[in-house]
This record gives structure tokens, sequence and C-alpha cells, in this order.
């Protein structure tokens, strides 16, 4: 059995001549740009997050120290009227929080722009 070359016409590469593709893209595409864009969402929402909890530790303090005129317990987070307490830096408090932001952003900018690039190459069909 003898197959000729001419039954087997190729057109773009990996894909048979005369064969449909479907409009906007495959489902797997679509599945790809929206677990992207839901990646980029969650990183977002991670990134947002440490400034969060920075300015509000940082208002419990002010509200505990100039406002009720306590001292601010690091250890318990809560405000102290008995006894004085020493500062604690945040960066000593939550050591891994500008690593996981500056990750939370990278994370956050490589998603976007994957879907991006799925947006774009998906219109060139």
């Amino acid at each position: 059995m003898v197959v000729r070359a001419s039954c087997l016409e190729f057109g773009r590469v990996g894909r048979i001549a005369g064969a449909e593709v479907p409009k906007g893209g495959s489902g797997v595409k679509k599945n790809i740009k929206s677990g992207l864009l839901f990646l980029a969402v969650v990183a977002g929402c991670l990134a947002i997050s440490i400034p969060y909890r920075y300015l509000h530790e940082q208002s419990l303090i002010d509200h505990c120290l100039f406002g009720k005129h306590g001292s601010y317990n690091y250890s318990k987070m809560m405000c102290d009227f008995h006894e004085s307490h020493d500062y604690v830096p945040y960066r000593v408090r939550h050591p891994h929080d500008r690593a996981v932001a500056l990750g939370a952003v990278l994370f956050f900018v490589l998603c976007l722009s994957g879907y991006g690039l799925m947006r774009i190459s998906s219109k060139d069909l």
C-alpha cells in the first residue's frame, strides 16, 4: 500500500489543508487565558495585602500611643496601659513581607503579560 504525497497537503505548519480552525481559538487557549487572568488577580491581591497589613498595624500602634497614651505590646499586638514595651521594627516582626511582595508583583506581571500575549496570538489566527 503506497500513499501518495499529494494526498497529504499541508498548509501551515501542523495543519492539514482544508481543516477548519474554530473562530476565537480553541477551548484550551481560552482555559489558559482564564487561568492566567485568575492567577494575575490572585497575585495582585497578595501584593496589595502586604501594604494593607503594614498600614493597618501602623494605625493600631498610632491609636494606642497617641490616642490612648499607652504602650504597644508588639508580641501580643495589643495596647498595654500597665507596662512599657520596647519598639520592635516591622521588618523584624514580619521578615518575609518584602520577598513575598516582590514575588507577588513579579508573578502578577508575568501572568498579565502571558495573558496579553495569548490574547494577541489568538487574534492573529
